[in-house]
């Protein structure tokens, strides 16, 4: 599963989250790309995603957490959890238009307004 590994190490060294086309013309950046392209394989590469956690950022985090939740919703809330605590700063986006914000890393999950990601991160 090379692609799975290079999906990953694009997610581990994300600069931010951001879960939808950003700008007018809806860019797609590499960390959304690569989030997509392991979506359907979540299941198969849980392990992987797993073992990342120590060396992702804290955006890669997010990503990782969104993976693992599609995989499996009890491992996904566990990472939540352990996220839940983290005062690392984090860049974070909707989409669109919208500007990024910083915020601490545990609390990423409410204070963006990516309603897509808290339907499908739903672990609480």
């Amino acid at each position: 599963m090379v692609v799975a590994t290079e999906q990953l190490e694009i997610l581990r060294g994300a600069g931010a989250f951001v879960f939808w086309p950003e700008g007018f013309m809806g860019r797609v950046g590499p960390e959304l790309a690569a989030f997509r392209a392991l979506q359907p394989l979540a299941s198969s590469v849980a392990l992987e995603v797993q073992a990342s956690f120590a060396q992702a950022t804290p955006a890669g985090r997010i990503y990782l957490c969104c993976l693992l939740n599609d995989a499996d919703a009890a491992l996904g809330g566990a990472a939540w959890s352990d996220l839940s605590a983290s005062t690392s700063q984090v860049i974070v986006s909707p989409g669109g238009c919208t500007p990024r914000i910083s915020t601490e890393l545990g609390l990423s999950r409410t204070t963006h307004s990516n309603t897509v990601c808290r339907r499908r991160c739903s672990a609480r």
